[in-house]
């Protein structure tokens, strides 16, 4: 996979040069027909000024010869005349023959220095990414896969490890590190940072502050696995034009603060596990995140057991439609704010706030859930929760409320008025334990005119007190 991966990379810049040099020649050719036409052009105008001229003497000449036959005198300064303006114009044309050579030798140095440039890393303006690593020993870093995907996947682009020029040719690094520091030393023409840092799991200090991110587009799976990464510098990223940052912090779960309110993500389509596992993360800046795009936040905050608060007040969420797992064991959390949530896309909410045992109450009132297909596990061991009112649920389309509020040990009241009757056995629909572990003497608020038995008949023999 290595020699194919070198092949490749020498392949690519093989035909990258070719095609510079190609470009060199048709820009040649380009120069030399215009050069041409000019001249041509030059002629034409000197050729069209010389007959005009040349007519005028005749006249003069013919209306002279009236009055004074064969006048010698006349001839010869129509002669005179006639050599000066030859002799200008011959010069005019050698001046603009040397200005279009001059062009030319000028407009060729030109090409020739940005093809220097262009092939010569030691020009480029580049930049920077500085590691902090936990290991004394570079081989632990560089010399297994946890570490390949910086260099491998963007051999062609770094051109510096620690300030010692590095053969792109291969993948033999030489560099020395120093106080466990290392400095990366990138082309400025970086378009994709998918996997660039894939479980280095011996990093525990990443600063971005000089790294050229303007061109990238993906940022896929960017810090994944990063499990020792404490420090995170994204200050001055630029994001503008990335689309996708799925699992982009995955598992990053020694990161305790992430300031990430000056991401632009107005062209995000998925942002699904984007801090899963996050699990020390305890103060999270996502206050001028743009999601009107975004499609998927499944799993997105899963398991950031640290998270005590979440400002989400600019998020737009009127193209999701998955949001399984959003809040998943989110367990430090004691209140949320969803007052500015569109759910009218929603199809699946499975697990949505499973886990959430620390919160002490939830409005869940603007929820739209008319395209929604399945509710399990929804508001699984919310063990702090003691009322919740979901009057507004409209469960036509549900099929699935298996565990829906199981763990629910403190729920005392719940508002269940727009769920729909369910008729066993007309069709396939799963109830099972859908109240276990809740108070035997727990109010449940139905619609009028419908029996328990027939809504949840896993309940007949619990204390509960069903109102209509």
């Amino acid at each position: 996979m290595e020699g194919a991966s070198k092949s490749n990379i020498n392949q690519e810049k093989e035909i990258e040069n070719s095609l510079y040099k190609i470009n060199n020649i048709f820009g040649y050719i380009i120069i030399i027909i215009i050069i041409n036409k000019a001249i041509a052009l030059l002629k034409y105008l000197i050729m069209r000024r010389r007959k005009k001229n040349e007519s005028k003497m005749f006249k003069i000449i013919k209306e002279d010869k009236k009055k004074k036959n064969d006048n010698k005198e006349i001839k010869e300064i129509y002669h005179i005349k006639r050599n000066n303006r030859i002799n200008e114009i011959k010069t005019i044309i050698k001046n603009y023959i040397m200005i279009a050579i001059i062009t030319f030798i000028f407009i060729n140095i030109f090409l020739t220095i940005k093809s220097n440039i262009l092939f010569d890393q030691s020009h480029f303006q580049n930049s920077k990414i500085k590691l902090k690593i936990k290991g004394p020993s570079k081989s632990s870093i560089f010399g297994n896969s946890e570490f390949s995907y910086i260099l491998h996947n963007n051999i062609q682009n770094v051109f510096k490890i620690n300030g010692i020029e590095q053969n792109l040719s291969n993948h033999n690094y030489d560099f020395d590190q120093i106080d466990n520091s290392v400095e990366l030393i990138f082309y400025d023409n970086i378009t994709n940072c998918e996997y660039m840092f894939y479980k280095c799991s011996e990093i525990t200090e990443i600063n971005l502050s000089e790294f050229d991110t303007s061109q990238v587009t993906s940022m896929y799976y960017m810090f994944y696995g990063c499990y020792s990464l404490t420090l995170l510098d994204l200050s001055n990223i630029k994001t503008s034009k990335v689309t996708c940052m799925i699992s982009m912090f995955f598992g990053c779960y020694s990161l305790i603060s992430l300031d990430l309110s000056y991401f632009d993500t107005s062209l995000i389509k998925d942002m699904y596990n984007m801090f899963f596992n996050c699990s020390s993360l305890i103060s999270l800046d996502l206050s001028n995140f743009n999601t009107s795009k975004v499609i998927s936040m499944y799993n997105m905050f899963a398991n950031c057991s640290s998270l005590a608060s979440l400002n989400l007040s600019s998020f737009d969420t009127s193209q999701v439609t998955i949001m399984t797992s959003m809040f998943h064991y989110c367990s430090s959390l004691t209140s949320i704010d969803l007052s500015n949530f569109d759910t009218s896309q929603e199809t699946t909410m499975n697990n949505m706030f499973s886990g959430c045992s620390s919160l002490t109450s939830l409005d869940l009132s603007n929820f739209n859930t008319e395209k929604v297909n399945s509710l399990y596990y929804m508001f699984n061991d919310c063990s702090s929760l003691s009322s919740l009112n979901l009057s507004n649920f409209n469960t036509e389309k549900v099929m699935d409320m298996e565990n829906m509020f199981n763990g629910c040990i403190n729920l005392e009241y719940i508002n269940l008025n727009n769920f729909n009757e369910i008729y066993l056995g007309e069709f396939k629909f799963n109830y099972q334990n859908m109240f276990y572990n809740v108070p035997d003497n727990i109010i449940i608020c139905i619609k009028e005119n419908i029996t328990q038995t027939k809504i949840f008949p896993q309940i007949v023999n619990k204390n509960c007190h069903v109102i209509d």
